[in-house]
């Protein structure tokens, strides 16, 4: 029998980490699978893929130098949103950390990304965006601005533009969700000096036809001003039920609001 030679040296995480890229934000759209592939071999430049068969090799959509990084409270998070435009033309719109911009590219061809918003006279978008969705009927993208320690949803045109209020909540907000027929949206809020996993609210409005936001209100969570604290975390739509991550028990569970998208907000357990 051949001797095995063992050594006492331990591993690096160079060694074990080092080639191995993170996968994030997977996306389903037309048949296609997108997600961000972080590769530590190119200084955690993390990058665009798509697969549009499993008998294809994965695409780079985002070569070269351009690196999709969000800033958005600091750990950052939902830096490319993937979705359509009202003409049903498939598109991604990213933020690209060395301007810290937001870009457009379209999905269907091979153009190039085009820039959204302006930067300052430094170079970089002054603030932070992020987490945000792709609005087809207002062919706009709807995320989050953080600017001087408060944030704001804002919508900026997919033809480009300033990003313009739709909510300021008191102190923070995020994971914007858009239901499917696009009447109603729903996020997240919480306030000094909680963390928002300690308490936070699941917020919901109409959108109207002019695209501004209305009967906006907590439906449910807490504030710091409650006497229980409880958190939520993550909507997702399920068709016209909003489900959320709740910890009102004491311990994390999915709660559904059956017809949420006709503004029905009476939750049940899922």
């Amino acid at each position: 029998m051949a001797s095995v030679h063992t050594s006492s040296a331990p591993l690096s995480a160079e060694l074990v980490l080092g080639k191995t890229p993170s996968l994030k934000e997977p996306r389903l759209l037309g048949g296609v699978l997108y997600w961000l592939e972080q590769r530590p071999q190119e200084q955690g430049r993390t990058t665009l893929m798509a697969r549009r068969s499993s008998d294809q090799d994965p695409q780079e959509l985002t070569p070269g130098s351009w690196n999709l990084r969000c800033r958005v409270h600091e750990y950052g998070g939902g830096a490319c949103a993937i979705g359509r435009l009202s003409s049903g033309e498939p598109v991604a719109v990213f933020v690209h950390d060395d301007d810290r911009c937001l870009w457009r590219l379209s999905l269907s061809g091979d153009a190039q990304p085009q820039r959204l918003t302006a930067p300052g006279s430094d170079g970089r978008f002054p603030g932070a965006l992020g987490g945000g969705l792709i609005d087809a009927a207002g062919n706009r993208w709807i995320g989050v601005l953080e600017t001087g320690g408060r944030d704001q949803l804002v919508e900026v045109s997919l033809l480009g533009g300033d990003p313009q209020p739709l909510h300021s909540p008191v102190d923070f907000c995020g994971y914007p969700a858009l239901s499917p027929s696009g009447r109603q949206l729903a996020w997240v809020e919480w306030q000094q000096p909680c963390m928002p996993w300690e308490r936070s609210q699941l917020w919901l409005a109409e959108i109207q036809a002019d695209g501004s936001l209305s009967s906006g209100r907590a439906v449910a969570g807490s504030s710091p001003a409650d006497d229980q604290g409880c958190s939520v975390f993550q909507p997702i739509w399920a068709g016209t039920d909003l489900v959320v991550s709740n910890d009102r028990s004491g311990f994390w569970n999915l709660e559904r609001w059956a017809g949420a998208d006709g503004a029905d907000t009476q939750g049940t357990t899922a």
